[in-house]
């Protein structure tokens, strides 16, 4: 019920997005795939942890609502892949977390150049879990995670740069770099002092489509 809950209010929002957009004289529809390549930031005062990155994919929608020439507000819905590989601690058995996530939010960029554009951005997002997997060599489990204690809710902080490729009122094409910033802790509860944080870099390729010409 919960995931189905946050993905309505997923769809709502870009459904009244859209309309929005179309407000919007040089306003744009876009659609991107990437590769995203995540690791957490670990903390713990009693045991050494070792961990490692791994890959998945990302797939997002989003619009462009630029409110001046240079200066545009992307709001995104984005469904990733984080997680990462963890290696031989005292806490848990090695193994390799899988985590779904949904990002929702809206980037603020600085774009320039018109043919051949490139951009800087940075955004704050709402990531919620939709599903999880711990896998080792043995088995591989769900997590559960209201009772493992592994938080279904992040704040997540991005940035990006990034090329463009056809005029402002055509048919774009874009390639871009991203580094996700995770600012809750993963631990939700957990009785020692242990915190972990998503981080994750990916690059993304799309196209952006004008609309209300």
């Amino acid at each position: 019920m919960k995931n189905n809950h946050i993905l309505k209010l997923a769809a709502s929002m870009l459904c009244l997005l859209l309309f929005t957009g179309v407000a919007y004289s040089q306003a744009g529809f876009g659609a991107k795939v990437g590769y995203v390549y995540s690791d957490v930031k670990v903390d713990v005062s009693e045991f050494d942890v070792d961990t490692k990155g791994k890959s998945d994919l990302s797939l997002g929608l989003f619009f462009e609502l630029p409110l001046t020439q240079n200066f545009i507000i992307q709001p995104e819905f984005t469904y990733l892949g984080r997680g990462y590989k963890i290696v031989g601690n005292a806490l848990a058995s090695d193994g390799t977390y899988n985590v779904a996530y949904v990002d929702v939010g809206a980037m603020a960029k600085l774009r320039f150049g018109d043919a051949i554009g490139f951009y800087i951005g940075a955004g704050p997002y709402f990531s919620y879990a939709v599903s999880g997997q711990f896998k080792n060599d043995q088995n591989e489990v769900d997590i559960d995670f209201d009772v493992d204690n592994y938080r279904r809710t992040d704040f997540t902080l991005g940035t990006a740069l990034g090329l463009e490729f056809g005029r402002r009122d055509a048919l774009r094409f874009f390639v871009d770099g991203r580094y996700l910033i995770g600012m809750n802790d993963l631990d939700d509860g957990d009785p020692i002092t242990f915190s972990r944080h998503n981080r994750a870099f990916g690059v993304n390729g799309g196209i952006i489509i004008p609309l209300g010409q």
